[in-house]
């Protein structure tokens, strides 16, 4: 998975920060002047956070407090302060890259409203000191006008989901740490394991996309998607002429909710299209219904079609049979990408 690491230059006025991008200490007096120093990275998810004593203003009182800094162009976040234990809430619903002034002590940070989600662990606050805890992020890409691409976020193991519906093409704030990333919603489609966000740093996630190309009055038209071994399903359904985002890999695109009847192998690249078309069987011969054969006419891949209803396949050779009887009504009968074939 490509990844693109972007260096964040952090820029505050009226505090400006410099020195390691990870946790540390600002001092901050009420006008708005302020530095930091002897900065410490916590470590992974929920990572601890030491803050150092760098040299106070003269001109009035320091602040006292936390600091979650981000890399720049990510989104606002929300966050709830606790006690160290985690067990008492202190103050909830609070800004990224904005100083929340509290008193000193041992903190633990979380997502605003989500205690599953833990942001960083041990964060001490010394008097006059504003304790700095450095953010990386993660942009999930998508080829242009692909269908919203929604994901989930999961801890490193895959076992613990910690938050859910996060947008594609937004720098979203994370604290340092390993995640795997999920299609919204399902545990089995992971579009990205061991993804690494570093403070300071954006992670970015590049996907393709598949297109399945198909007339809209054909019938049965929607897909799921298989992993490349054709067994495992990881999503359903899909609709035909959209664009659906998929991480780079391999897959089987296979009719809906039918999965003796793949449509194609396909191959996708991160920032890039895969493209497939699909042709048609009209059967206008005397029989209302009919099943659809491989070419051998002993694998049954789909029925019952309807007479006079182009029906949507992919290319190949079909053998029509009675829908009651299994007698043949056509044999190799070829069908073309955006053809309808006809039979009589």
């Amino acid at each position: 998975m490509k990844r693109s690491m972007i260096l964040s230059i952090f820029a505050l006025t009226p505090w400006l920060f410099c020195g390691c991008p990870q946790t540390g200490s600002v001092e901050s007096d009420t006008t708005d002047a302020g530095n930091a120093s002897n900065a410490t990275q916590g470590s992974g998810n929920g990572g601890s956070s030491t803050s150092g004593s760098g040299g106070g203003s003269t001109q009035t009182e320091s602040k006292t407090g936390i600091f979650i800094s981000t890399p720049a162009g990510a989104t606002g976040g929300l966050y709830d302060i606790y006690e160290g234990s985690g067990t008492t809430p202190v103050r909830q619903a609070l800004d990224t890259n904005e100083i929340e002034e509290v008193d000193p002590g041992t903190y633990l940070l979380t997502r605003y409203f989500n205690t599953d989600f833990v942001y960083a662990v041990d964060v001490k606050v010394v008097a006059g000191a504003v304790t700095e805890v450095a953010f990386g992020a993660l942009n999930v890409t998508t080829v242009a006008d692909s269908d919203e691409a929604t994901f989930d976020i999961w801890d490193a193991a895959g076992a613990k989901v910690l938050t859910r519906a996060q947008s594609d093409n937004t720098i979203l704030p994370l604290p340092p740490g390993t995640y795997v990333i999920r299609e919204y919603f399902n545990d089995v489609f992971s579009w990205a394991v061991n993804v690494q966000i570093v403070a300071g740093q954006v992670t970015t996630i590049p996907l393709g996309a598949f297109y399945l190309k198909s007339n809209e009055d054909w019938a049965n038209a929607n897909y799921d998607v298989y992993a490349a071994d054709g067994a495992t399903l990881l999503s359903r359904p899909k609709g035909i002429n959209r664009q659906i985002p998929l991480p780079a890999g391999s897959f089987v695109m296979v009719d809906y909710f039918n999965d003796a009847f793949p449509f194609a192998n396909v191959q996708v690249a991160a920032g890039a299209v895969t493209h497939f078309e699909l042709g048609a069987i009209l059967y206008n011969g005397g029989e209302s219904n009919y099943d659809i054969y491989d070419a051998s006419g002993t694998k049954l891949l789909e029925r019952p079609g309807s007479r006079g209803a182009p029906r949507g396949v992919p290319p190949g050779t079909y053998v029509l049979k009675d829908y009651f009887s299994d007698v043949v009504l056509a044999d190799g009968i070829e069908v073309s990408a955006g053809v309808v074939t006809e039979v009589q």
